[in-house]
């Protein structure tokens, strides 16, 4: 059957609703009409569509960075192409990334079609709409995971598309709105798999293979290539929207059974481990700012619980950002512990003993992973004073100005509180 690019308005169709995604993101739920997209076919764009698609597609996703991903804000970076001689800044997205090249190739515009022919509204009678057959779902997710999104522009488009579009296609959606179909779960596993940023997203509520650091095979791991990589500067600002994710589903964990509530505690400590680890063999340490800032949040979260107990339902259903300091020195250290194991003996009353010491284990350790940043602080400390390059500097310094030390010994205490541990 021949294609017509008279028979698909795709200024009508496929450009909002890729505009709309980047725009909006998971604030909406997407079902476009003009199901299906011929994938591949470029016949069936005019011009004027190319030129559409390619305005929306860099203009959004930097809008997403900016707006989204909090930009504005000034964030730490070493900024120069070697490690060991890099300067120290803090600047906003657009100036830390104003040289970045965006890149999108054939690949990119069949990720849009793709995914639009995923959440598209489909006729009640599929069977009467042309080639209807070479949009299947197991089609589809084939198509989409034999894309090679590697270009600057198509990792950062991917990122954005998925993430909006996350809880209409994940089966498994932590958020109570979606419509998610079983038969996308290969297909959010394989993003998930494949690109760094959205396994540390999404990572801790699927089901897939983690992608653990292995210092034997440094050099091909996807987050020291993404980290050593054109995108870099892009990371402050990319890594803390990813993390926000994790803050905001806080409430949801304490909703599951204690087996979900271990599998995605021990998964979101793996995805922390493995970031660390990375980021530890590049040096890169301004990185290291955004794994902080959560557990600082989470320690926050706990301040919050002690000074303000509620109900089971209601606990960490804010993670705050901000405590007065006068609230945080009133609360003693037994005191969150004593009130974060009341919550959890209250929310899983009804568990054995033997589960309960599993939960209390896994949400130890993933609170204890600070001992992981504090090692790399410590590797930096023993580079005698001489011999220090620029990221050693900068760790040092950024360590003893946000008083890391206090925090993660703090953090260690509660972690050992929780899990029982006598040392």
């Amino acid at each position: 059957m021949s294609l017509q690019a008279s028979d698909y308005d795709l200024r009508r169709t496929l450009v909002p609703f890729v505009a709309q995604v980047l725009h909006y993101g998971p604030m909406r739920s997407y079902a476009p009409e003009g199901w299906p997209l011929p994938v591949g076919h470029p016949e069936i764009y005019f011009e004027d569509d190319v030129d559409a698609l390619m305005h929306v597609l860099p203009q959004g996703v930097l809008w997403a960075m900016c707006k989204v991903a909090n930009g504005w804000d000034r964030r730490a970076l070493l900024v120069g192409r070697e490690v060991w001689s890099a300067q120290a800044r803090q600047e906003r997205f657009w100036e830390a990334n104003h040289a970045l090249t965006l890149e999108f190739g054939e690949d990119a515009v069949q990720l849009c079609e793709g995914l639009f022919n995923v959440v598209a509204k489909r006729p009640q009678k599929v069977s009467d709409v042309p080639r209807h057959g070479h949009h299947t779902p197991k089609k589809e997710v084939g198509r989409l995971k034999e894309l090679e999104l590697k270009r600057t522009g198509e990792q950062l488009l991917t990122y954005w598309m998925l993430s909006g579009l996350w809880k209409d296609i994940d089966p498994n959606a932590p958020e109570t709105r979606h419509r998610g179909d079983s038969a996308w779960a290969p297909l959010v596993s394989h993003f998930a798999r494949t690109q760094p940023m959205l396994e540390l997203r999404h990572g801790p509520w699927l089901k897939t293979s983690l992608t653990p650091f292995d210092k034997s095979e440094a050099a091909s791991h996807p987050i020291v290539r993404l980290i050593e990589g054109p995108l870099r500067h892009t990371l402050p600002w990319w890594l803390e929207h990813s993390l926000e994710r994790w803050l905001a589903l806080e409430h949801h964990i304490w909703q599951r059974e204690p087996e979900g509530f271990i599998q995605v505690r021990q998964r979101q400590r793996a995805l922390l481990s493995t970031w660390i680890e990375a980021i530890g063999h590049t040096q890169w340490f301004h990185l290291l700012t955004p794994f902080m800032d959560l557990l600082r949040r989470l320690w926050l979260g706990l301040i919050a619980d002690a000074l303000r107990p509620g109900t089971a339902e209601s606990a960490s259903a804010q993670v705050p950002r901000f405590l007065p300091a006068e609230e945080i020195a009133s609360v003693e250290t037994e005191d969150v512990v004593a009130r974060a194991l009341a919550l959890l003996n209250t929310v899983y009353s009804g568990e054995r003993q033997q589960d309960r010491y599993a939960i209390r284990e896994a949400w130890g350790s993933l609170l204890g992973i600070g001992s992981q940043l504090s090692a790399l602080y410590a590797a930096a400390r023993r580079v005698h004073p001489a011999e220090r390059d620029a990221h050693h500097v900068w760790i040092i310094d950024w360590w003893a100005r946000e008083n890391n030390d206090a925090l993660l010994e703090r953090l260690d205490t509660i972690a050992r509180g929780i899990e029982g541990r006598l040392g």
